[in-house]
């Protein structure tokens, strides 16, 4: 996302879903600066608060510790109460820009 130098902080907690397994990864890129890493695992989640003052571009990616399903089947599976890997099984919480 473009942040155009105008705020100071980025904060927000990740975290797994308790269905999930396996060590899940975020990486948070700054401009063109190499990524912070973040490895999240199901009831230990991690609180994240960066400064991105003088920041123009603030890039998130969120990893799956293994292969992914078709979105198709991982509805069917989810539907069915198992989770099983079929999505990624992470998300931020209350994610904020501080001016």
């Amino acid at each position: 996302m473009t942040l155009g130098k105008k705020f100071s902080r980025f904060r927000t907690t990740a975290a797994v879903l308790d269905t999930s397994t396996g060590k899940y990864r975020i990486d948070i890129t700054l401009d063109r600066h190499p990524p912070k890493t973040y490895t999240i695992t199901p009831g230990n989640p991690a609180s994240i608060n960066i400064s991105v003052a003088g920041i123009s571009r603030l890039r998130i990616q969120l990893y799956a510790p293994g292969k992914l399903k078709s979105p198709l089947q991982a509805g069917v599976d989810v539907a069915g109460g198992n989770n099983g890997g079929g999505l990624p099984g992470i998300g931020l919480g209350d994610p904020i820009l501080l001016p």
